[in-house]
């Protein structure tokens, strides 16, 4: 994921005030822009101050503000304090505001699967897949959701594409070597490992 809330993009006007108007694309009672909300936020999440960037969102989204970038950063927030399932929540609010960003749909998918959800995380992340078959976290996530849910075929050629596209992807070669030991297979498995 980006560490540049805005790099969500999001179909809302970065222009007007936040504390004026009534199009979902203002907040009352704040007078900043979403422009403005959004660089704070950057400059917070480059300082990696990701408490004070989710402060910063949850008192836009609270005040009515609307950008995927505002769901985004409390999401990764609650992720590094593992509340998973407010992640997921915050993520799924972002998603109509950017259905086609493949990082959203990954972060969905990898949400799901924390959450014990893997079946429900396939089609966000072969979505992710389709949308942007070149990166290999998309081919990861989506092995490890399968693997989850022990299509271990499916993984371990989820797991091989990501190392195609990317031969020093160590999450797709720890998970695959990993699989590949408790299958059995102890030479494959460390040549993996």
């Amino acid at each position: 994921r980006s560490a540049d809330p805005a790099a969500l993009g999001g179909t809302l006007r970065l222009s007007g005030r936040l504390s004026a108007g009534n199009d979902g694309s203002h907040m009352p009672g704040h007078n900043s822009t979403i422009a403005e909300t959004l660089r704070e936020m950057s400059e917070a999440t480059r300082a990696w101050d990701w408490q004070r960037a989710a402060q910063i969102a949850d008192r836009a989204l609270r005040g009515g503000g609307v950008h995927p970038g505002f769901y985004n950063t409390r999401a990764i927030w609650a992720e590094m304090q593992e509340r998973h399932e407010d992640a997921l929540q915050d993520y799924l609010r972002a998603l109509p505001h950017a259905p086609e960003r493949p990082t959203l749909l990954k972060a969905i998918g990898l949400c799901l699967v924390r959450v014990n959800r893997a079946a429900d995380a396939i089609p966000y992340l072969e979505k992710a897949v389709a949308l942007a078959p070149q990166q290999s976290a998309s081919h990861f996530f989506l092995g490890w959701a399968h693997e989850a849910l022990a299509n271990k075929d499916e993984a371990q050629r989820q797991y091989l594409r990501a190392i195609e596209i990317k031969p020093d992807d160590v999450q797709a070669l720890g998970a695959l070597g990993m699989m590949m030991l408790r299958n059995g297979d102890n030479q494959a498995g460390q040549d993996y490992a």
